[in-house]
């Protein structure tokens, strides 16, 4: 059955915290990024049980929504009804980036994301031209000239759009920007470097250089032309500033880009580039640490930080060799959920394995990774395996992609040239690679699911009461919040005494800022929340002394709060106090024992997969 984008949209805007709580949202091609003004206010317990929704996670500076490939489709939804929240239309000041290394990989996301498939669409171009090339077609032909020139314009006009792109994460005037980066490529510079000319500006000698398909110029360029528009914004009259504005900002960045920061850059660029080289120069080091850990940097959202890499080796190169160690570790990923789809006898894996192998196989690997290899750990370690060995196989071919694209089975073509055939042996080694090995060693049905994020296991839990009380099912509470399941299974413990304690071993992984709420993960996987008192966030803390913060290990009995419960009754609020299987759906059975009265030495909960 056809997904219903307009809903799941809805519903993701509803549990983010509204539009209201969004600074601004982008996608990938498997995710939406959101900047929230508040993850507080998130509620991702709802947001995974949405139909559509793989997983969400943060990172980044980030919260991040894996949905796969229809993503674009959501993203569209989302727009149509909130406009303003495309990536950089709202700039509120309000985004908390948590260090400077999530700061980084935001804005590498925010700035690559738009282009990132157009880039990929070049270099397929590019590849299938060299096929037709090889098979005959003349290169003075005028269908290859014009199809060539649609296959280049995107790296030779890529300061262009790196400066638009750059714009609107920076808060810079878009057009503004890309007339700077205009300024880089203008013809009569390119052609007085051509001729060997020595210019000097105001005296100071003139460094000229080819800014042509270059990446770290022109992305540092607008980030100061930012800062330089709002300088001007508070010394330039209002009644002039529409164009005198722009007329100052070219003066002051044109120099500045072309006698400071593009030489620098491009020392720069051309470091990294050597720094790379010495990496690449050892294909058995190289391939193992790619092809067996790229996908994991994709799980924590930080393989963004290598795309400036690859696209500096193509503005120096010509093509990039890292792509090519990446799609080993891409195809790995699509092999090993072929064999859990091959292996399991369970229609529910297979469902769930079969389109995430598809998916893989066309670079797409989120689906294969949180449905089905992270989620039964083997297959993952199955996959990381064969990835490096195939790119180790891969380093040593020598291939290079056009551009930096997303390796899978369409955009094979943007590797044509020198190592093709030993480079697509690589990519086959490593998915036939990691599906036999899935199939033979790395997949029983019998496995136990244990999945960090979830807290699926295999077997029996317990969750002990952490009141001393009246216990009642979760049906009876009087809030529909609690009482329809909305947040987990679970009952509620009417209390008579003011001490709080622990209901498992484990984490403490929340406290509410009001304190009137505590969640923890136990240590064989089961999120239990403590919600003590209904309507009782109003009170703002007022009665409650808890004694634990997050991060704290606690052991089943162990003291987390006094709460005056009185007090909180004569304030008008039910004590009634909820505990809650937040990850309810990870089990095949929560079940309540029957009312009683309860200490916290009682069993409330048992879990069973």
């Amino acid at each position: 059955m056809a997904k219903d984008f307009s809903k799941m949209a809805s519903e993701i805007m509803k549990y983010i915290g509204g539009p209201d709580n969004v600074i601004d949202v982008a996608h990938c091609a498997t995710r939406l990024r959101f900047r929230l003004k508040n993850t507080d206010m998130v509620d991702s317990v709802q947001l995974e049980r949405t139909e559509g929704v793989i997983k969400t996670l943060e990172s980044g500076g980030q919260f991040q929504i894996v949905i796969g490939n229809k993503v674009s489709l959501v993203y569209e939804e989302i727009l149509k009804s909130h406009k303003n929240l495309a990536t950089g239309q709202e700039n509120t000041g309000s985004e908390e980036h948590k260090n400077i290394f999530d700061a980084f990989i935001a804005t590498v996301a925010a700035i690559f994301t738009p282009v990132l498939m157009v880039m990929c669409g070049s270099g397929v171009l590019k590849g299938i031209l060299a096929i037709a090339v090889s098979v005959g077609m003349s290169t003075d032909s005028g269908t290859y000239l014009v199809l060539y020139a649609a296959a280049d314009a995107f790296f030779v006009f890529m300061p262009f759009l790196l400066a638009f792109s750059s714009a609107k994460r920076f808060g810079a005037n878009q057009f503004l920007a890309v007339t700077l980066a205009g300024s880089l490529v203008y013809p009569n510079l390119i052609t007085a470097i051509g001729s060997g000319a020595e210019l000097t500006f105001l005296g100071i000698p003139l460094v000229l250089l080819n800014y042509h398909g270059t990446v770290l110029p022109v992305i540092i360029s607008v980030f100061i032309l930012s800062k330089v528009e709002k300088l001007l914004k508070r010394i330039i009259p209002e009644a002039v500033y529409s164009f005198m504005m722009p007329c100052v900002a070219l003066v002051i960045m044109t120099p500045l880009s072309l006698l400071v920061i593009g030489p620098v850059l491009t020392i720069a660029a051309n470091g990294l580039a050597a720094a790379y080289e010495m990496i690449a120069d050892v294909p058995v080091v190289a391939g193992i640490i790619v092809g067996a850990f790229w996908e994991v940097l994709v799980i924590f959202g930080v393989h963004w930080t290598f795309v400036p890499i690859m696209l500096n080796n193509v503005s120096l190169y010509g093509a990039d060799s890292l792509s090519s160690l990446v799609a080993p570790a891409i195809f790995s990923q699509a092999g090993a959920a072929l064999g859990v789809f091959l292996k399991t006898r369970k229609q529910e894996v297979k469902s769930v394995a079969g389109p995430a192998a598809l998916s893989g196989i066309f670079g797409i690997t989120e689906p294969a990774i949180y449905g089905v290899t992270l989620k039964y750990k083997k297959p993952f370690y199955m996959a990381m395996f064969s990835g490096a060995v195939g790119a180790v196989i891969a380093a040593f071919s020598g291939a290079a992609g056009i551009g930096a694209p997303i390796p899978g089975l369409l955009t094979l073509p943007c590797w044509v040239g020198k190592g093709f055939v030993m480079f697509l042996v690589a990519c086959l080694v490593a998915f036939v690679g990691a599906a036999i090995l899935t199939w033979t060693i790395g997949y029983k049905d019998e496995d136990p699911v244990e999945e960090a994020s979830t807290g699926q296991t295999v077997g029996e839990k317990d969750v002990y009461s952490p009141l001393k009380g009246k216990m009642i099912l979760l049906g009876e509470v009087e809030d529909e919040v609690f009482s329809s399941g909305a947040l987990g299974q679970g009952v509620a413990v009417i209390p008579e005494a003011p001490e709080v304690y622990a209901p498992v071993d484990g984490e403490v992984v929340m406290v509410a800022d009001t304190k009137h709420a505590v969640a923890f993960t136990s240590d064989d996987g089961v999120e239990v929340m403590i919600h003590m008192g209904l309507d009782t966030v109003k009170l703002e803390g007022e009665h409650f002394d808890i004694k634990v913060k997050p991060g704290d290990k606690v052991k089943r009995g162990d003291l987390i709060a006094v709460v005056d419960f009185e007090k909180i009754k004569e304030a008008g609020y039910p004590v009634v106090t909820p505990v809650l299987i937040l990850n309810s759906d990870s089990f095949a059975e929560v079940k309540a024992e029957l009312p009683k009265l309860v200490t916290e030495k009682d069993r409330l909960l048992v879990c069973r997969s």
